[in-house]
C-alpha cells in the first residue's frame, strides 16, 4: 500500500489502483501513522470515474471512527470477524 498509485483524498480516505493495467481502484482508510490499511469500498473505473462527495462524506467518517480504535480494539473487531486481515508483509 505504501507504494504509488494512490491519491490522498481529504479525511484519511486514500483512492488505490489495485491492478497493472489501471481499471480497478479500492477506496482505503487510512490514520496517520498507522500500518493499518482498511479497504472499504472496489469499483472499477469504466463503471465509476470517481466516488461522490456523499460517498467521501461517509468514508470521512468511518475513517475517524477507525483512527479513534486502538490496536487492541481493532484486534477485537478481527477476532469477530468484522476486519479481515488480507495481507501482513511482516
Amino acid at each position: 500500500m505504501i507504494a504509488g498509485g494512490k491519491t490522498k483524498l481529504p479525511g484519511g480516505v486514500y483512492k488505490k489502483r489495485i491492478n497493472n493495467i489501471n481499471l480497478d481502484r479500492a477506496i482505503v482508510l487510512c490514520r496517520d501513522g498507522s500500518n493499518n490499511w482498511i479497504f472499504v469500498g472496489l469499483f472499477q473505473k469504466n463503471e465509476l470515474d470517481n466516488i461522490t462527495d456523499a460517498e467521501l462524506d461517509d468514508y470521512q467518517a468511518l475513517a475517524k471512527i477507525y483512527a479513534a480504535l486502538s490496536d487492541e480494539g481493532i484486534s477485537k473487531l478481527m477476532i469477530a470477524r468484522e476486519l479481515m486481515e488480507i495481507c501482513n508483509e511482516k
